[in-house]
Parts: C-alpha cells; structure tokens; sequence
C-alpha cells in the first residue's frame, strides 16, 4: 500500500483476542448542513444550493468533488434544472482541487451550486429530488496474531489483534485448529496435511443513533495487502479467495477466506512460534448526504 497516499486513516485501536474488535465510525467525516433556498420557485427561476461538510477525524482526508461537483449532486434533474454556476471552498483557500481535494482535521468544505429552472411547466407543477453523497478516500488496517506450538503440553501465549476505525472495519478471525481453539495449532507431524482458515471479513457499519449516516463501502482489492509472517507462509493467489472488486451496503459484511498450511514442527523457532496476519487496504467511502425536494410551479 502506498503509505504518501493522502488517505483518512483513523488511529489503531488495540485489544486482546478474548476481547471484541473496536469499530464504528468515530472520527469520521460529517455533514454539518445542506441547504436548499427556495425550495419552492415558480418556471424560470432559480435555486441556491449550498452543502458543507467536514473533516473530524484524526488525519487528512480526500474528498473528490468533480468537475461542477458532479461526483457530490447525484440527480441534478437535467430535464429541469441548468446549472448556471458551482463553486467550492476549503478552510483556508478560496479555490479547490475538483479531483481530489485534501481537507485537514477539524477544516471543512463549502459547496455552492445555483440552479435555474428550464423547459415548459404544467399546470399541476413539476417536482425534483436532489440528492447527495461524499465520496471520500479511506484505508483500513488490521493485523491477527496465532500460536504454533510443537506439541499441547508448550503453554498458550498471550495474542492480540486490532483493526483501525472508520466506516469500514476489518474483523479477521480463524477457525478452531488441532487444540480445539482459535488461533492455537499444534505443528504438522508429517502424517497428514493440515490447514489454518483465517476469515477477513470486511464489514460496512451499520447506522447508529449517534452517527445516523449511511453510504456504500466500494474497494479494489489491488490495493489489498495481505501479509503472514514466519512460520507461516502466504501465497495470496493459491490461498485466498479475492474478488477483483467488492461494494458493501450499509449494515452488510465481505468474506474472503485464506486457507494457510500448517507449518511442519521443523520450521519452529523454538517450542512454539507467533505469526501475525495483517491486512491493509485502500477503499472509497460513499457516504449519503441527503435528498431535498424542490417544487417549480406553474407561472400562470
């Protein structure tokens, strides 16, 4: 992963692995308000549109407005409106980059669209939904540690595991080995062949009451870094089963599954060996912004 790319990355937050994973979406980006003025116009006249959002997380972040901030105004009701002017603002400059815009923690965005109303209006009216989104760029880490011991009588270590928080959380867990427990195998003896499942699932947080946003998760997995260090060994295209690209609804999860051989006791360091899986990975966030209705009446 390229670690220059100016990505919303929140702080990691650790915990053991009898504990639960942190999430949520804490830190992450809001917004503060989307006006519409008027909402109700009569044929030929004109709306002001005005949406700020900012930045509270920990680091910077990129949001890509795009050209007359068509990746932020989803329906702009063509067959009603044309877009006289839009321009945007960041906290501290008066002119934006349109494809990516990096904001700081704490800075804010201001988007102003002007709408006039176009074509022949019916008696009975016209109504459009304008509707809007944030698509910023996020990363997401997380890494999970497991034991190798050479036989059952070696005591268990202590391991951990942690994920980063954000709208998006990595959860990675495995499946019970040769021990009867989670991360904790014995080595391979030779005999027969045996395999650790570590299952990543990717999970897009649902909507609480303290953070009612939603949006839509979107990633490419050539940004996905998977990494197992010794004595475990990785070969992402024999061992995983990764999509080449993966979009996750509000609420919804992603699993892709690696199935690792267990080490031969030979490969052990000593009586018994920690190995950590980490996983890294850029993705976009969509988050929605809102939907306002504007009504143009007839000029009679």
């Amino acid at each position: 992963m390229d670690k220059r790319k100016s990505v919303l990355t929140l702080l990691f937050l650790t915990v053991v692995a009898s504990g639960c994973i942190n999430g949520g979406t804490e830190g992450a980006i809001d917004v503060n308000s989307l006006q519409i003025s008027p909402s109700e116009i009569h044929q030929g006249d004109s709306i002001n549109v005005i949406l700020d959002v900012s930045n509270n997380g920990l680091r910077e972040g990129d949001v890509r407005i795009g050209e007359e901030g068509g990746n932020i105004m989803g329906n702009r009701c063509s067959d009603i409106f044309d877009l006289e002017s839009f321009s945007a603002s960041a906290t501290g400059r008066t002119t934006v980059d349109l494809d990516s815009e990096t904001i700081e923690p704490g800075h804010d965005i201001r988007m102003n669209w002007v709408l006039r109303n176009i074509g022949d209006v019916p008696l009975h009216g016209r109504s459009c939904e304008l509707t809007f989104s944030v698509p910023f760029n996020y990363s997401v880490s997380a890494f999970r540690q497991v034991q190798i011991k050479e036989s059952s009588d070696v005591e268990d270590a202590e391991l951990e595991y942690q994920s980063s928080s954000g709208p998006m959380d990595i959860d990675i867990q495995t499946l019970p080995g040769s021990t009867g427990k989670s991360d904790v195998y014995i080595a391979e003896d030779g005999e027969q062949e045996r395999k650790i499942n570590f299952d990543l699932r990717f999970i897009n947080n649902e909507p609480t009451e303290n953070d009612p946003t939603t949006g839509i998760v979107e990633m490419d997995t050539e940004s996905l870094e998977l990494e197992l260090s010794d004595p475990l060994e990785l070969n992402e295209d024999e061992h995983c089963d990764i999509p080449e690209r993966i979009e996750i609804f509000d609420g919804d999860s992603h699993l892709i599954r690696c199935e690792v051989p267990v080490p031969e006791e030979s490969d052990l360091d000593g009586p018994s060996q920690i190995s950590e899986f980490s996983v890294d990975l850029d993705y976009t966030f969509e988050r929605d912004a809102g939907q306002r209705t504007v009504e143009v009446e007839y000029r009679g």
